[in-house]
């Protein structure tokens, strides 16, 4: 551990602990360091607000949303985030959106669509969106690494 730094798991696929919270496929981790607060993927429903609430995480707090890449389950719940932010501009969310330029690009299985379901259009709305397919630190310890 990161001396200052604190993950917390809000989505994946196993929950360990009972019915306290909620599991399903998909990834999602609160990542706090220093006065950072960074949402990294979002899952594919809206199980991080479930979460987050019952582990007492404020998720109107956020700095940055990171996206991994652009597939459903790490993406999709991004939707239901929007509902909770209640954001409506760029400039007046104050929220940095940060992933690889391929997020955005079709991504489909089986003739069936798995990937993001916002456009970059739509997301300039509510985040300063900010692509790079070469490392972005994120904090003096967090670095997005783009291209893996």
């Amino acid at each position: 551990m990161v001396r200052g730094m604190r993950l917390t798991i809000l989505v994946d696929n196993n929950i360990p602990g009972g019915e306290k919270y909620y599991a399903k496929h998909g990834l999602s981790f609160f990542i706090e360091e220093g006065g950072n607060r960074i949402l990294f993927d979002t899952g594919c429903s809206d199980i991080l607000l479930s979460n987050a609430c019952r582990m007492g995480i404020d998720l109107k707090m956020i700095n940055a949303i990171v996206l991994s890449h652009g597939h459903y389950d790490h993406t999709w719940g991004l939707t239901h985030l929007l509902g909770t932010l209640n954001c409506s501009k760029t400039e007046e969310s104050g929220i940095k959106f940060i992933a690889h330029p391929d997020v955005f690009k079709p991504k489909v299985d089986q003739g069936k669509s798995i990937g993001m379901n916002l456009s970059p259009e739509f997301l300039n709305l509510y985040f300063a969106i900010s692509t790079s397919k070469e490392p972005v630190w994120l904090s003096k310890k967090l670095v997005f690494l783009g291209e893996i």
